[in-house]
C-alpha cells in the first residue's frame, strides 16, 4: 500500500501560501474520491476571493511527485471562471475543465 500526500498552496506574487496538507495512509491508488475532494477544496478557495486566483495542488506518492493540479481564476467581463489543468511529471499541462464561479 502507498502513502499519498496532497499539498494545496496559493501562489502569490512574491510568495507561496500553504492552505492544506492531507495525507492518506495505506491507499492502493489515488482514488476518484481523493481527486474529487482535492478539486472541491481548490474550487472552494477560488470562489472565496480574488486573493486565491492561482492555486496549486501537488500529489505525492511515497515522497515522489505523481500529479500537479493548477487552478487559475479568470475574470472576463461579468463572468468569473476557474480553469483546472493537470500534468504528470515531465508532461505538458492538459485542460481538465472550467468551473463557473459567477456570471
Amino acid at each position: 500500500m502507498a502513502q499519498y500526500k496532497i499539498t494545496i498552496t496559493n501562489q502569490k506574487r512574491r510568495s507561496q501560501e500553504l492552505l492544506e496538507i492531507r495525507e492518506y495512509d495505506n491507499a492502493p491508488i489515488f482514488s476518484k474520491s481523493m481527486y474529487k475532494y482535492t478539486v472541491a477544496s481548490m474550487f472552494f478557495y477560488a470562489a472565496q476571493s480574488i486573493d486565491y486566483k492561482c492555486l496549486d495542488a501537488i500529489v505525492e506518492r511515497d515522497g515522489k511527485k505523481v500529479l500537479h493540479l493548477v487552478m487559475d481564476t479568470r475574470v472576463d467581463g461579468s463572468t468569473i471562471d476557474a480553469i483546472l489543468k493537470a500534468a504528470r511529471p515531465r508532461e505538458k499541462y492538459r485542460y481538465i475543465r472550467t468551473l463557473n464561479i459567477a456570471c
